[in-house]
């Protein structure tokens, strides 16, 4: 249940008798606002470890289908979640398709593709990564989403430090895909962006990489 409006007012009305110079009000009013999020931050928490468990490839696919269907609807009711719940869906999908239901698949990256308060992070090029997937699976076109999927991750930040390891696995699958696609320049480009977004820059500096890079 989503209780951030009666937390809100709680926390406001604290606030409020805080300001009055009503101090045991103002405790009273604050233990009730933690009181009342408490059950709400317990699901967050179970919601976002059934997320990452049922990424486990290895993970039986009926317990990972109840876990990931749990955390949608979970992320699908708090309004604070949004990149959480296009990011839950995207998982939805891929254990959808361990599953071999390419449909429902696509259902599902589609849907997160639609999400309007969600155009940050990796999800819209992953939403793409799994309709390519699903297309080549029948010798489908894939080359559109390949191509959308390239341009969202070209237009993510780069942290000034360290990596990135979300979008590099994101490049990573990209230049798999291109592979399948044997589109193998854009292949060996997707997997150069891929070591870059790791953290290894530095070190692939006037390296040339052989067309046939393989996982």
């Amino acid at each position: 249940m989503d209780r951030s409006g009666e937390i809100q007012a709680l926390w406001h009305a604290s606030a409020a008798a805080a300001a009055g110079e009503d101090s045991a009000l103002a405790v009273r009013l604050a233990d009730d606002a933690i009181g009342a999020g408490r059950q709400s931050r317990l699901a967050l928490q179970l919601a976002r470890t059934a997320m990452h468990w049922s990424r486990i490839p290895t993970a039986p696919i009926e317990e990972a289908e109840r876990f990931i269907a749990s955390a949608v609807r979970a992320f699908a009711k708090f309004p604070g979640t949004p990149r959480e719940y296009g990011e839950s869906l995207i998982v939805h999908a891929r254990v959808k398709l361990r599953a071999g239901d390419p449909v429902a698949a696509g259902e599902l990256a589609v849907t997160a593709l639609g999400l309007s308060h969600d155009h940050s992070g990796t999800t819209p090029a992953e939403a793409h990564l799994v309709l390519a997937s699903i297309a080549l699976d029948g010798d489908g076109d894939a080359s559109a989403h390949l191509r959308q999927a390239h341009e969202l991750l070209a237009t993510l930040d780069r942290p000034v430090f360290g990596s990135d390891r979300q979008a590099a696995r994101c490049w990573r699958e990209l230049g798999d895909l291109y592979g399948r696609a044997t589109a193998t320049a854009q292949q060996t480009a997707a997997y150069r962006k891929a070591l870059e977004a790791a953290g290894v820059r530095s070190a692939m500096a006037g390296v040339t990489v052989d067309a046939t890079v393989s996982r």
